[in-house]
């Protein structure tokens, strides 16, 4: 549950500093690898929370629309679904129980991404070996349990580049950095 996270846990998610290097999963490093994956998905979703959270509330929803365009893109709170989804249905795959992802609102926003972020990663610092090698059906392709781990964070991270464009076209010229992450 969102509420669950006090603003203590919030702020650490901000503040947490990425982990160093791309090393592959194996046996001899497993329980490190685990710790910088999880690192990596609290930080990214940290990351596009706070990119979020400096979003004023009127353009969580606003939609671009491309020159010639008729059909506007994305939303704010289209892409937080996205990731919250995606966040849900890989932990699903790796937990084996069905799991629906909560809905996106304006209102709960950065703490169902944040939610969503930490829930992943505590599961990713539980997998073993053969998790990690297991081929799972997503429903759109069947992929290793290593390439999402993966994705947990490059995800939330792509989202976040996203939100942070959406945020030049209507105006917002600055690089929202979370308080203390490049001490």
């Amino acid at each position: 549950d969102p509420g669950d996270l006090s603003p203590d846990e919030a702020t650490q998610n901000f503040t947490r500093r990425p982990p160093g290097g791309n090393q592959k999963f194996n046996q001899e490093n497993e329980l490190s690898q685990m710790e910088s994956a999880a690192q990596s998905i609290e930080m990214s979703t940290g990351m596009f929370a706070y990119t979020l959270q400096c979003s004023p509330a009127d353009k969580l929803s606003w939609k671009p629309t491309a020159e010639g365009q008729t059909t506007p893109g994305r939303d704010l709170l289209d892409m937080s679904q996205e990731v919250v989804g995606l966040n849900t249905a890989i932990v699903a795959q790796f937990t084996s129980t069905p799991m629906t992802p909560p809905t996106v609102t304006a209102d709960n926003v950065v703490e169902i991404v944040l939610a969503s972020g930490k829930v992943a990663a505590d599961v990713v610092r539980t997998l073993t070996p053969e998790q990690l090698n297991a081929t799972y059906d997503m429903g759109w392709a069947q992929l290793k349990g290593s390439f999402l781990v993966g994705i947990l964070s490059f995800h939330a991270s792509y989202h976040n580049g996203q939100a942070n464009y959406i945020q030049t076209l209507y105006g917002d010229m600055e690089f929202h950095v979370p308080p203390g992450f490049m001490d």
